[in-house]
């Protein structure tokens, strides 16, 4: 049985070459003194537990279970075990012992403490010393603990060892940063000797520019004016290292001096100064931008100072998006429509309508689209004439902006599309996604539509318009009784299931409510049905389920990795019923989970703008504390949320189902 990439991931580091031997950190803790007799009565408490955890770690792994979360959960059993398990895990790491050396580093850096510390020290000079690929990967290992406890002196270590400065133990973010992130501010001293002393080294580019980095990430203003001549360096890498620095520590005039390299001759360099632009949101430099933007040559830069007028301007910035539609070629049209579209402004909808006479399908598509964003009487009106449009796709992409706006006067259109597929036998089975779109939406027609199934000789065609008659008889017949659409909540049917969960949210009585909360409640009922519950909440921003939405966020026992999914969907919708009640819910569940369920900060932002901020930057670096894959990817989109809502500006983009969150 292999094991998962988490437990592997010490094998990035074995073809590495040999570091400096640690020295004593200055201030390090020191060791505890003997134990009392209490320690050592609650250590034998816990020994058969540590020593269980210990025996399955080094036992024969069965192929059919599923470890892709072992480690985080190994090490969380660890150390619920609390600070009596320290002095198992100093003997542990003792052993270096392959199987278990990567749990205990880990987990010691997790507890913290002066025996926690001594050992990790011990551990990393030992490794040093025994050298080899088992003797890299150690003291690498090690190392991560001291960062994980926060030590300081890491980021000297990490320049000073094994070049492992952009490897990632979280994938998407460097072990630089997440080092420097772990251990500010009270690195910001030693990095700043970094600077002095790598600046005038030509062998030591690359550690300068991890020096540069790891400043921008201190959260210290004060070090802003050491890194503006940084922006002169001959080295590319170093000129985009400091840019990024200086828009996350540097005051508003920088943006000044960001503007005047952009045009850099390194293409890479003029991505990340507008990307710090973008950061910044720099208004007292918008008419900088602007005089960019009609002469800038990259439409990659070009969309980034359209995103930063936008969160700046607001409606305002319709100007410039009317030019770059003006002059862009079939990529920048469909660019600046869609982020007319993003604005939401009624003022975009004249600029939005033009483009749907567009040559290009592709600005045409972002036309249809950005009506749905927009909204309103207006867009309404121009979507339901769409989805009578003779290309498939465009009323295809009509009927979908309509359903999300749930829009019932487009059902007697959409039934026309459909029939007008389905009244003969369908040979052409690159249908069956309109066919499926199509019969979703629809509010009726459902006597054409059995009709229609008889006709077809594709199986997969033929139930799904049965199905969807099958729902259509039953909103018929049930209307809003609450009783039959109750004993439709355990149908074997999983539409018909999925429709008396949202008719029941939808109704929202007290009866209603209660329903669902039993079904949710039930042993039998299976997380994905839990899901299709909550989802239906959502949609239907059904209050009334305020207090089952609550329970969930405050329960342990949903914090599992098995119940994710159930997790996602509760944040959710928390965030679509809104109101204090949900913040007050969101809040707890964040604190108590140390911000490890991306949903819930999501939720939070978007339902607590103004009130969230402060949280979400504690719990960014708290998180980071934790051995899960995708906080690396999270944690640029975190920094976008908290540019965002620092600059007043909705994060509209994280505004999605979590299905949709998730593969951002």
């Amino acid at each position: 049985m292999k094991r998962p990439l988490i437990l592997l991931l010490a094998a990035l580091w074995l073809a590495l070459f040999p570091a400096a031997v640690l020295a004593p950190a200055p201030g390090a803790e020191e060791a505890s003194g003997p134990p009392t007799t209490e320690q050592l009565a609650a250590r034998e408490r816990i020994r058969p537990k540590i020593e269980a955890i210990f025996a399955d770690m080094k036992a024969e792994w069965d192929p059919n279970e599923d470890h892709s979360h072992y480690f985080p959960e190994a090490t969380e059993a660890i150390v619920a075990l609390g600070p009596e398990v320290v002095p198992f895990l100093v003997a542990e790491i003792e052993l270096m012992d392959t199987q278990t050396y990567h749990y205990c580093a880990y987990a010691l850096g997790r507890l913290g403490g002066p025996d926690a510390e001594a050992a990790l020290r011990k551990a990393y000079r030992r490794s040093v010393d025994r050298g080899g690929p088992f003797g890299h990967a150690a003291e690498r290992l090690a190392l991560y603990g001291l960062a994980v406890m926060g030590k300081p002196d890491v980021v000297d270590l990490m320049q000073e060892g094994l070049p492992v400065q952009g490897l990632e133990m979280l994938p998407d973010l460097p072990l630089a940063t997440q080092y420097a992130m772990l251990t500010a501010p009270g690195n910001v001293p030693n990095l700043l000797k970094q600077l002095e002393t790598y600046k005038s080294d030509p062998e030591a580019v690359d550690k300068l520019r991890w020096t540069i980095t790891a400043l921008g990430r201190s959260g210290e203003s004060s070090v802003a004016p050491k890194l503006l001549p940084f922006l002169d360096h001959a080295s590319a890498p170093i000129r985009a290292a400091a840019a990024e620095a200086l828009s996350r520590v540097g005051p508003p005039s920088v943006c000044n001096d960001l503007l005047a390299h952009l045009g850099d001759s390194h293409v890479k360099t003029n991505y990340v100064i507008v990307e710090a632009l973008e950061r910044m949101k720099p208004a007292q430099c918008l008419k900088g931008m602007i005089s960019r933007l009609e002469v800038e040559p990259n439409l990659e830069v070009r969309a980034g100072l359209y995103r930063t007028l936008m969160a700046i301007q607001g409606e305002t910035a319709l100007e410039s998006l009317r030019t770059g539609y003006a002059r862009g070629g079939v990529i920048e049209r469909a660019l600046v429509i869609r982020y007319a579209g993003d604005l939401g402004s009624k003022k975009g909808l004249t600029l939005v309508r033009a483009a749907l006479t567009d040559k290009s399908p592709e600005v045409v598509d972002a036309a249809v689209d950005a009506l749905g964003d927009i909204g309103g009487p207006a867009a309404i009106d121009t979507l339901l004439a769409l989805v009578t449009n003779p290309h498939r796709d465009i009323a295809l992409n009509a009927t979908k902006a309509l359903v999300n706006l749930d829009e019932k006067r487009a059902g007697p259109r959409v039934a026309s599309r459909l029939l007008e597929i389905v009244a003969e036998p369908v040979g052409d089975l690159t249908l069956r996604p309109p066919i499926v779109q199509y019969s979703e939406a629809l509010v009726y027609a459902r006597d054409d539509i059995r009709k229609a199934a008889d006709l077809q000789s594709d199986g997969e065609i033929r139930e799904q318009l049965r199905s969807c008659a099958r729902r259509l008889d039953r909103i018929a017949t049930a209307g809003d009784d609450v009783a039959a659409w109750t004993s439709d909540l355990a149908s074997p049917d999983g539409p018909a299931r999925v429709l008396a969960a949202h008719r029941l949210a939808k109704i929202g009585s007290p009866a209603a409510i209660a329903a669902l909360e039993a079904q949710f409640g039930r042993a039998e009922t299976t997380d994905p049905a839990r899901v299709d519950i909550l989802r239906a909440i959502a949609d239907e921003r059904a209050a009334g389920a305020a207090g089952l939405v609550e329970q969930q966020l405050a329960d342990p026992a949903s914090d599992t990795w098995a119940r994710q999914f159930v997790r996602r969907e509760t944040a959710w919708a928390a965030r679509r019923i809104g109101g204090e009640r949900m913040i007050r819910a969101l809040t707890a569940s964040a604190t108590r989970r140390d911000g490890r369920d991306w949903g819930t900060l999501v939720a939070l932002a978007l339902a607590d703008p103004t009130g969230s901020a402060d949280l979400l930057k504690r719990l960014r670096i708290v998180r980071l504390r934790y051995p899960e894959s995708r906080f690396g990817r999270e944690e640029g989109q975190i920094d976008a949320i908290l540019s965002d809502l620092a600059h007043g500006v909705a994060p509209r983009d994280y505004d999605i189902p979590p299905d949709r969150l998730f593969e951002m």
